[in-house]
């Protein structure tokens, strides 16, 4: 996981959640307006300069197909932070060019998350810098040592 740093919630975003709640309408992912999730996607894919949260590979934001706006704590076991924007990031998806889906990425993860057992993709501290990224791809950790139980 490269991880990313979280900017801002985009304004479409949060006028969209302004307008339901004052409508008395309950927020749901499934309804987001399209104005408010192509702002959204286009925010996550500058944020992660146009790579996966997890693997890294490039995405395609013209590709719908090859990308998946993912939810780090799943929708189903988190409807409390199902639209909040630090939740939000984007990952590889189901049809890419160049291989198969990773099994750690968009919808192949699945509902999958241990809440003892993950690294934060955000803020950019609690991930990026806790490993080291050699250029012939190989990955370690920086030494810091685990925390006590």
């Amino acid at each position: 996981m490269r991880g990313t740093a979280k900017g801002d919630e985009p304004d479409p975003l949060r006028n969209w959640k302004a307008d339901q709640r004052a409508a008395g309408i309950d927020l749901r992912y499934a309804d987001i307006g399209r104005e408010a999730l192509r702002a959204t996607r286009r925010a996550l894919f500058l944020e992660q300069t146009g790579q996966c949260v997890y693997c890294g590979r490039a995405i395609e934001l013209e590709a719908r197909t090859r990308y998946h706006v993912e939810h780090f704590r799943p929708r189903s076991r988190y409807p409390d932070r199902e639209l909040a924007y630090d939740n939000l990031f984007i990952s590889c998806g189901p049809q890419q060019p160049h291989g198969h889906p990773q099994p750690t990425c968009g919808k192949e993860k699945k509902a999958w998350f241990d809440e003892t057992c993950h690294i934060e993709p955000a803020p950019e501290d609690a991930c990026q810098g806790r490993f080291v990224f050699a250029s012939d791809g190989r990955i370690r950790g920086d030494g810091t040592p685990k925390p006590i139980a």
